[in-house]
């Protein structure tokens, strides 16, 4: 848990390669079980979106979605490709960027549909 944390505090620093080395340590702990593991890589992702890394957090995302594709590992990260969608959406709202935002919300909508 320490070094999900750390990692975590090291994205808001936009420490970002500090922040990964840190989560690989956080999977060493996890003696294999691939549901910890996909935790992990999900919080990992959530946390370099975070640090502004918007495009290589959702690749993970989908990446993720698509190495695994068991029913649980779907859905968790379905779950999270649409928030993220929809905190991109509202901060190209935010900058005055209505038609970014709607094809943000659009994103997300369709990423709904596909669960």
């Amino acid at each position: 848990m320490g070094y999900i944390s750390k990692g975590i505090a090291l994205c808001g620093k936009t420490q970002v390669r500090d922040a990964k080395q840190a989560f690989d340590l956080a999977s060493i702990f996890t003696d294999g079980d691939p549901k910890s593991n996909h935790i992990i890589f999900l919080i990992k992702s959530i946390a370099l979106f975070s640090a502004n890394r918007h495009a290589e957090a959702m690749r993970r995302i989908r990446d993720l979605a698509a190495a695994c594709p068991d029913a649980d590992t779907t859905l968790a990260c379905r779950v999270i490709e649409v928030y993220l969608r929809i905190q991109m959406g509202n901060n190209a709202l935010d900058r005055a960027c209505p038609a970014e935002a709607a094809d943000h919300f659009t994103t997300a909508v369709n990423t709904v549909l596909r669960v």
